[in-house]
């Protein structure tokens, strides 16, 4: 290679390159971090696909800092630049993503969702952001990759625009989430049922109706995680969606009544709390005589929603990062009886105790 000429700037490639082999070193990692992040926001737009190109190297021989803040920066160029510039390159920062898809390191893991977020909301359509996610979702088979796929569909879900392709999409992924949620090949149930949560609470009623019959069969579940975090999904589509499950009501309330005992404290207490949302969901009776009254608005039903309980997942702590945030709704969908924007938020997690971080078995 000719030597380059004194003076002149450095190529991208070989600065980028420099800079992630200091990143394997504890001595130069900062600095290093800090010299690619700058690269990252300044790159004009003909130079995203060679920077996208250059960090998405993966070697099984990396090192953890490297791992991670290769997949950082991937998040970066997808939120630093403009949609327009971005939405072409969703499928190769995602690919590059999923190449980290088996990673065990909890930071890692973070990482990756935090990517996946970024390129869905970044995205053109909902098949390019959740296509390449959902498909390692359906097929992994190692147990860090189920809960790092899972994990990072529910944050493209949350972030992806409301859009009636994104409707149409989810409502054809959700009977097979469903039918994954009862394989016993598939292990990060708590993850899983975030996702089913977050899907239904964006394709509609129908898929919310849906999910009754599989959460209510996650409530037995021998998983404490996964008994809590379909605890947590019910309760949440209580209180959104009183008037579609009247007639649950009196069957579901009489199961739960009947678990409601459980050994895990932190459970007994989401146990509790759906349980109390669901009694105040109307009998069919009541309904009738109150037939005349004008139903709450949206924002009411959104603002009653928000924040009330969290998604089951894994909570932030889990993933090593805490930047795992899910992106605020805005806008929602043009259809009559689809739910309100900050449906999907009722399922993010409010950070629980570090115990809860483990998968069982």
């Amino acid at each position: 290679t000719a030597a380059r000429p004194r003076g002149a700037p450095e190529p991208l490639k070989q600065r980028v390159n420099r800079c992630l082999l200091r990143l394997s070193d504890r001595d130069t990692e900062a600095m290093a971090a800090a010299e690619l992040d700058a690269i990252a926001r300044a790159l004009a737009a003909d130079e995203l696909a060679a920077f996208v190109s250059a960090v998405s190297d993966a070697r099984p021989t990396d090192k953890t800092p490297l791992r991670r803040h290769s997949l950082r920066l991937l998040a970066l160029v997808a939120a630093s630049h403009p949609r327009e510039a971005v939405a072409p390159l969703v499928p190769r920062i995602l690919a590059a993503a999923l190449r980290r898809v088996r990673d065990q390191d909890s930071s890692v893991r973070g990482a990756l969702v935090d990517a996946a977020r970024a390129a869905a909301a970044a995205s053109a359509s909902a098949a390019a952001a959740l296509g390449p996610l959902a498909d390692a979702l359906l097929h992994e088979q190692d147990q860090c990759a189920q809960l790092a796929a899972a994990l990072a569909t529910v944050a493209a879900v949350e972030a992806s625009p409301l859009t009636a392709d994104l409707a149409s999409y989810l409502h054809k992924l959700q009977p097979r989430l469903l039918k994954l949620l009862r394989s016993n090949a598939f292990k990060a149930k708590p993850a899983l049922i975030a996702l089913i949560g977050a899907s239904a609470a964006v394709a509609g009623d129908a898929e919310v109706t849906a999910s009754i019959p599989c959460l209510r069969e996650a409530i037995a579940s021998d998983d404490w995680a996964a008994r809590k975090a379909a605890a947590e999904a019910l309760a949440a589509f209580a209180l959104e969606y009183k008037d579609l499950l009247m007639t649950y009501k009196s069957s579901c309330l009489a199961y739960f009544e009947a678990r409601r005992v459980d050994k895990v404290k932190i459970v007994r207490d989401s146990m509790s709390r759906m349980i109390e949302a669901w009694k105040e969901i109307p009998d069919i009776e009541e309904e009738e005589l109150s037939s005349c009254t004008a139903p709450a608005s949206l924002s009411q039903r959104r603002s009653s929603l928000a924040g009330s309980v969290s998604d089951g997942r894994y909570p932030a702590a889990s993933l090593g990062s805490n930047s795992v945030q899910s992106a605020t709704r805005k806008n929602r969908l043009p259809t009559s009886r689809s739910p309100p924007p900050d449906a999907v938020t009722a399922f993010r997690p409010q950070g629980r105790p570090s115990e809860e971080l483990r998968l069982q078995g």
